[in-house]
């Protein structure tokens, strides 16, 4: 369970390959879309840093990208080796059945939201869907 802009946000562990406290600039490359705040390097990996909230719920957002780069959260779960998605806080770990998630069969809006955690009310969700967002074929 990770915090995105005060939006409990459900990602399944396996799908990480590592967490880290985002404590260290970006490397910004010019010309990328908004929701790239730029490149860091973690361990021998240069990991692009995604602002989660602007690609989940880009209608909340309304810092431009350089204050979010500047003022950026504390967190970012790595994924693929690569990409880096960038969350407040990192809140727990829990043990989740999938009897305990209201499954979305359809995902023609929000394609990343593959369900909701019936008694947290919050989102799960599916990276590989938000990484096709990011790199399409």
């Amino acid at each position: 369970m990770v915090d995105v802009e005060g939006i409990e946000i459900a990602i399944p562990l396996m799908v990480l390959t590592g967490i880290s406290v985002w404590d260290q600039e970006t490397l910004v490359i010019p010309t990328q879309p908004d929701w790239h705040l730029g490149v860091v390097q973690h361990r021998d990996d240069n990991v692009v840093i995604v602002d989660t909230a602007r690609l989940i719920m880009p209608e909340k957002m309304h810092e431009m990208v350089d204050e979010r780069r500047t003022n950026h959260a504390g967190h970012f779960l790595i994924i693929n080796d690569r990409w880096g998605l960038s969350c407040n806080a990192i809140k727990e770990t829990i043990e989740l059945y999938p009897e305990q998630v209201k499954w979305r069969p359809l995902r023609p809006t929000r394609p990343w939201a593959i369900g909701t955690l019936i008694d947290r009310l919050c989102v799960l969700l599916d990276t590989e869907a938000l990484m096709q967002e990011i790199e399409p074929d």
